[in-house]
């Protein structure tokens, strides 16, 4: 039964309650009042923070529909109050779907293949981390949703990452002014939406007029066969887009910049890709790359892009034996789970060898939220980060500046200010020049 006590918390001041103090250090904040409350803890008047880990799970995987994610993101408007980004990718009719092996295996090749030349593109220029390498997690996205019968054209990811760094710009403003109060940013979320509505209605309109493949190459073909028709297919694209078109560059940064900071994760990383890139563009198994596939693991843990998830709880429901409203929301941080030194030792230290163990991390890991949906998200993921990670490290060293680099801790976790160069592999360390 659900207590009928108060919900243990920091009281903050009056008028502003403890906005001010969160705003200050976001995630020091919540550190703090998890030490001094405890698990589960009411940081304002309609929000509760979740920090045990099977708890959230449940949460999250809930099928009862007792909370529901906030927030659209594709809606050209910021979603309401703190709430970052869903879950990574967090295309509901998408993660219904079985991504089948042969599927997955196409776009592993087709990655493999061609993903080189893009980051040839790039070679030695000092570039902006966040919005290059959004660009090129775009390329990977558009091909996972329309890559085959070849590369996607360059306006479609184009658009996919205009679009993802136009949603970041707004949800990270901090403004929650009406629809009707003109905003740059708003605007350039609306355009950046239309532009990529535009894109994908043509490239689907192009394949649909093609015949089908014996078996399916990417999503397009995968949702075709279900004989949804022309405009179910783009919306369940779209949908799937929405998903995965932000957080996979961000956590594409963190990758980049541990390469940078640890030579030898790097060297290592590069002979293993020599031998088994192959085997993991054949098989669509990254675990093949056994030690790309940890350094990604632990990357995840240490930086997860989505270090706060927001939940809305839709009817009366009890958690940790308190006593939950409709309406409220619940903010669950996968960044303090995975930092907490209860349930992993060393926790700020970096050590992809912790994930060579099997089921080493327990509950305690929730790089790709819970649920059947995350199972999916996370066999994606997956794939993707630890191909263009052995990619990277095989034909070129990253050097980052400046080191260390610093988290921001807004609506995703991003690296405050971070530049990049991709060089020629060398022994010795490579810096940036200023």
């Amino acid at each position: 039964m659900a207590t009928t006590r108060a919900l243990p918390g920091p009281r903050g001041s009056a008028l502003a309650g403890n906005e001010r103090a969160y705003q200050h250090d976001r995630i020091g904040f919540l550190q703090r009042c998890q030490q001094q409350y405890g698990d589960v803890f009411r940081l304002d008047a309609g929000t509760v923070v979740v920090c045990d880990p099977d708890r959230a799970r449940r949460i999250l995987a809930d099928s009862q529909q007792r909370f529901r994610a906030e927030g659209m993101l594709l809606s050209g408007a910021r979603p309401g109050g703190r709430a970052p980004l869903a879950d990574w990718p967090a295309a509901r009719d998408a993660a219904a779907r079985e991504l089948t092996t042969p599927m997955l295996a196409a776009h592993a090749g087709r990655l493999v293949e061609t993903f080189p030349h893009a980051l040839a593109t790039l070679a030695e220029r000092t570039l902006p981390g966040v919005s290059a390498l959004q660009r090129l997690s775009a390329i990977a996205v558009a091909d996972f949703c329309l890559g085959r019968p070849g590369w996607p054209d360059a306006e479609l990811s184009g658009a996919i990452a205009e679009s993802a760094l136009a949603l970041v710009a707004v949800l990270d403003s901090g403004l929650q002014l009406p629809r009707w109060i003109p905003d740059p940013r708003r605007r350039r979320l609306r355009a950046a939406d239309r532009a990529l509505s535009a894109a994908l209605t043509r490239a689907v309109t192009e394949r649909l007029d093609q015949p089908p493949p014996e078996s399916p190459g990417d999503l397009l073909d995968q949702v075709r066969a279900e004989d949804a028709g022309r405009t179910a297919t783009s919306r369940a694209l779209l949908t799937t887009l929405a998903g995965m078109h932000a957080v996979p560059g961000t956590a594409l940064c963190w990758l980049v910049a541990t390469l940078a900071e640890h030579p030898e994760t790097c060297r290592r990383i590069r002979c293993e890709a020599a031998d088994g890139l192959a085997e993991v563009a054949e098989t669509a198994q990254p675990d093949r790359l056994a030690y790309t596939a940890a350094t990604v693991r632990e990357v995840l843990r240490l930086y997860p892009p989505t270090w706060l998830v927001s939940r809305q709880v839709a009817e009366p429901v009890e958690v940790a034996g308190w006593r939950l409203e409709p309406g409220e929301q619940v903010l669950i941080s996968p960044y303090l789970m995975h930092r907490d030194p209860r349930r992993w030792d060393e926790p700020d230290r970096f050590c992809p060898e912790r994930f060579l163990a099997l089921g080493a991390h327990g509950h305690a890991y929730l790089p790709f939220g819970a649920g059947p949906g995350s199972r999916l998200s996370a066999r994606l993921g997956m794939l993707q980060l630890t191909l263009l990670t052995a990619l990277i490290a095989r034909d070129y060293t990253p050097a980052v500046r400046p080191l260390p680099v610093a988290p921001r801790f807004a609506t995703l976790l991003i690296p405050t200010e971070l530049r990049f160069r991709l060089l020629p592999p060398e022994p010795e360390e490579s810096t940036v020049d200023n």
